[in-house]
């Protein structure tokens, strides 16, 4: 809301892939009217509501949502199949789940029905589940009608107001449930407190120079990840940064005429997705890298402890930024500024 009033001309996001743009102001009217809509269904203070989408603007405007209802969101891997999900929406308790109907090969809605065989024969669109017995909605962003699921815009104008007359939120309760990567076994859910999300991700942009000048960010991780969540929606409400999508799922080519085309002048990633870009610009004998070409200032690195290849690759008037993430400490507990990088 603070944002919405400070900023409210300025882009939240950019969707580069479908072509559009979303104030700060929009996010928040937005938000709020699905938070209400979200409330109409029958949602209380601390439901959980499942978030299965990639990189789009739904992704953002149902988070907020989420936390202007008094709801706890659950971000969910969308190349999760359907015994992943199972295993997250019950592990996690979800009530409801909003997802995208179909982006390219990944079908989510298909993925439900197998999942979910009592979604086709759901004619009142609350569910009853043998498999998954706490979720009990699920909302579609589709053009189209769905069996047994709302309509996410039917849902979003399903109240006619303004503002949310959601539920006052504790600072200590949890408001986002995020994934372990389940490497060493099934995904274990990891709770966040409102309060871990907002100081987290203040304190990251404080340390990165936020407040000191307003950025454009390129954002090539997914969204359900910490990254996303604390190191790119929080964050970037708290300084009038614009969020950047170059589409739904990692796409290096696609990144890379973003952070030209959009004037990016920050990038986030891990070391590969930055060896990707310089693998590309090459192919595309293209000079993106250079920052006079797109006005680039820094970047910003997640990953392991002495994961460093992808530096020895940047040119010399590309700084970086190592951020050590905790999962459990909502995102970041070390950051290290790097030196200016030799050309290789």
């Amino acid at each position: 809301e603070d944002a919405a009033n400070k900023y409210e001309k300025t882009d939240a996001i950019v969707s580069v892939w479908d072509n559009r743009r979303v104030t700060y102001k929009e996010v928040l009217h937005q938000a709020d009217k699905l938070a209400a809509g979200f409330l109409s269904l029958g949602l209380e203070k601390g439901d959980r509501i499942g978030l299965w989408a990639p990189n789009i603007v739904e992704w953002v405007i149902v988070f907020y949502a989420s936390a202007r209802a008094g709801l706890v969101t659950v971000a969910i891997n969308p190349n999760f199949k359907a015994l992943d999900l199972e295993h997250v929406l019950n592990v996690s308790g979800t009530k409801a789940l909003v997802c995208l109907e179909q982006y390219k090969s990944i079908n989510f809605y298909d993925t439900l029905k197998c999942l979910l065989p009592e979604l086709e024969m759901c004619s009142t669109k609350r569910l009853s589940s043998a498999k998954c017995p706490a979720l009990k909605f699920v909302v579609v962003i589709s053009n189209a009608p769905l069996r047994g699921a709302h309509n996410y815009a039917e849902v979003l104008n399903a109240v006619d107001t303004n503002t949310v007359e959601g539920y006052h939120v504790n600072p200590e309760e949890t408001g986002v449930i995020q994934l372990s990567s389940g490497t060493t076994g099934r995904a274990k859910a990891i709770c966040l407190s409102h309060s871990q999300v907002v100081n987290s991700s203040y304190f990251l942009g404080k340390r990165l120079g936020f407040d000191k000048a307003q950025h454009i960010i390129c954002v090539q991780p997914p969204l359900f990840h910490v990254f996303g969540v604390v190191g790119s929606i929080s964050n970037a409400a708290h300084f009038g940064a614009t969020l950047v999508f170059p589409a739904p799922m990692y796409n290096s080519t696609e990144n890379l005429k973003a952070l030209e085309n959009e004037r990016c002048t920050l990038i986030y990633g891990t070391p590969t997705m930055y060896i990707d870009l310089i693998n590309v610009q090459t192919q595309l004998k293209k000079k993106a890298l250079c920052a006079k070409s797109i006005h680039r200032r820094c970047s910003i690195f997640s990953g392991a402890v002495g994961q460093d290849q992808g530096q020895t690759k940047c040119p010399t008037n590309f700084a970086g930024i190592w951020c050590y993430r905790n999962i459990r400490g909502g995102f970041c507990f070390y950051i290290k500024r790097t030196y200016s990088w030799a050309k290789n």
